[in-house]
């Protein structure tokens, strides 16, 4: 806390608080640095990881009672999370029948397709919920249909899709993903060159984006790393 307040330049009474008083480390780690960006999204995962997830089995209680589109859709993604694709991709399809661009379904319909096995059928739905709302959230479609794609044995339309996000949306997470996949398709060089850049404009952003980025910087950094050793 100490190194983070002379970091910040905080006010001066704050080093005493830390030094000298009991908790003061406590105090100032809420007061001062949980009002950090990059704090209030460590405390949004631990406050998420502490929730306990409504059982499977209270939500189908819920849907059976009140058999919304809502409650249907958050009992399909329940069952995806669990594993049980089958029965997920059921109720995303139910959803479908009655509202065919809803996008959490198309999306739904989609992951659980992939996951079957059934890549036509992914594709299907993810490209139509690319035509729709290409940002949905925040862009998570690009790498679900990427891998169809490749599942499909089409690794260069994989390719053009994530490139087209990096050029689209260059934040560092997604010239790193595109980077991962020219690995996998054995273009070294293309890879090194574009994480070589990203991480140049990595260190050339604001404090705040760099804080938001350290993970994908990290992951960078290493995967740089290991390219030059080859």
């Amino acid at each position: 806390m100490l190194y983070d307040a002379w970091q910040r330049r905080v006010d001066t009474y704050w080093l005493w608080i830390i030094i000298g008083v009991p908790g003061g480390a406590v105090a100032y780690f809420f007061f001062v640095r949980m009002r950090d960006y990059d704090a209030r999204q460590l405390q949004q995962r631990l406050l998420t990881a502490v929730q306990r997830p409504e059982s499977i089995e209270r939500l189908q209680f819920r849907y059976e009672q009140s058999p919304t589109i809502a409650s249907r859709i958050t009992l399909a993604q329940a069952l995806g999370d669990a594993g049980r694709w089958h029965e997920a991709a059921d109720h995303f399809r139910g959803v479908l029948a009655r509202r065919p661009d809803e996008h959490d379904a198309l999306f739904g319909a989609g992951v659980s397709a992939l996951e079957l096995g059934d890549y036509d059928a992914a594709a299907d739905c993810l490209q139509k919920l690319k035509a729709l709302n290409g940002a949905y959230r925040d862009f998570a479609l690009y790498p679900e249909l990427a891998s169809v794609y490749d599942k499909r044995g089409e690794p260069e339309r994989s390719l053009e899709l994530l490139e087209t996000l990096a050029m689209r949306e260059p934040r560092l997470r997604h010239v790193v993903v595109f980077a991962e996949r020219l690995v996998q398709w054995g273009k070294r060089q293309k890879a090194l060159e574009r994480l070589s850049v990203a991480l140049r404009e990595h260190e050339d952003a604001p404090r705040y984006v760099r804080r938001s980025n350290r993970r994908w910087a990290r992951g960078a950094a290493a995967l740089v790393r290991d390219l030059r050793r080859a």
